[in-house]
C-alpha cells in the first residue's frame, strides 16, 4: 500500500507539474542514484526519504547532492551500509558509489573500494525511525588511503571525487545521452561542458544550461534520435492530451 501511494503521488507530480523539465531531472537522478524497493529493502519511510532527497537536489549543487545519498536512509538501507562497521567490512555502498555514481568501472582499484568502505563505516540508520544515524562505535577513528590520498571524513573524499577527472566525463556523458545523443560528445563539446561545470562549482543547473548551449543539441542530425522511455511516453501522451483516459462522470 505505502509503494502504491508513492507510485501514484509521483505520478500526480509528472502529470500536474508546471515545470516538467525539473520533473526530467528528478528522473535522471531517480535512474543514477538507484535505490530499489522489493524484497527485503521494502522500508517505504526510508525510500520516501530517498525520493525527498532527490527532488531537493536534483537542480543543486553536485559536492551537496553526493553528501546527501551518503547519509540516505534509503541508499544506505538498499545497499547495506547499516550492516557495515569497522569490525564487519560490507563493501556494496563503497562500491557502487565508486563504479556507478561517481568515477565508472575500471577507475579505482579494489583497495580504494575497501578503504572507502571502512570510511563509510558506522553511517547508519535508526532501526525504528529510518533516519540517518551515525553510530561511533561501529565507525573507525583512522585515516585510510583513497584514490591515492589518505583521507578520513566523507567530505574530503567528496571532493578527491569532484576533482578526479573522470567523475565529471561520467556525468557529462549520461547528461549528453539524457539530452543530446547517444553518441558520445566531441572533445570539444567535452571540454566545453567540463570547463563551465568545474567554473561553476558543480552546479547541476549549470551543466544542463550547457547542455542546451551545445550546436549538437540543436542539430537537425539529433532531432527524434532519443529513444522515449515508457514514462516519457505515457506520462508526456496524458499531459499532451489533458487526460489521463480515465472515464468521468
Amino acid at each position: 500500500n505505502h509503494k502504491r501511494s508513492l507510485s501514484h503521488l509521483w505520478s500526480e507530480q509528472l502529470l500536474v507539474s508546471n515545470n516538467p523539465q525539473f520533473e526530467r531531472l528528478v528522473l535522471f537522478w531517480h535512474n543514477h542514484f538507484v535505490v530499489g524497493f522489493d524484497g527485503s529493502y521494502e522500508r517505504s519511510h526510508a525510500f520516501a526519504k530517498h525520493l525527498l532527497n532527490i527532488r531537493k537536489n536534483a537542480k543543486g549543487n553536485l559536492r551537496d547532492f553526493l553528501k546527501n545519498i551518503l547519509l540516505d536512509p534509503g541508499m544506505i538501507s538498499y545497499l547495506n551500509n547499516d550492516e557495515n562497521s569497522i569490525g564487519n567490512i560490507n563493501e556494496n555502498l563503497g562500491r557502487e558509489f565508486l563504479e556507478l555514481f561517481t568515477l565508472g568501472e575500471g577507475n579505482y582499484s579494489e583497495n580504494d573500494v575497501k578503504n572507502l568502505s571502512k570510511i563509510l563505516a558506522g553511517h547508519s540508520i535508526n532501526p525504528i525511525v529510518l533516519d540517518y544515524e551515525f553510530l561511533q562505535l561501529a565507525a573507525s577513528s583512522k585515516s585510510w588511503i583513497v584514490l591515492g590520498k589518505k583521507i578520513k571524513t566523507l567530505d574530503e573524499f567528496i571532493d578527491l571525487v569532484l576533482n578526479n577527472p573522470k567523475f565529471s566525463e561520467l556525468i557529462i556523458q549520461k547528461f549528453y545521452k539524457e539530452y543530446v545523443s547517444l553518441e558520445e560528445p566531441s572533445e570539444t563539446s567535452m571540454d566545453f561542458l567540463k570547463y563551465n561545470f568545474h567554473k561553476s562549482n558543480f552546479e547541476i543547473a549549470s551543466l544542463l544550461r550547457s547542455i542546451l548551449e551545445l550546436p549538437e543539441f540543436w542539430s537537425n542530425q539529433n532531432r527524434l534520435s532519443l529513444v522515449k522511455s515508457p514514462v516519457d511516453i505515457f506520462i508526456g501522451t496524458a499531459r499532451t492530451l489533458e487526460s489521463t483516459g480515465e472515464a468521468r462522470d
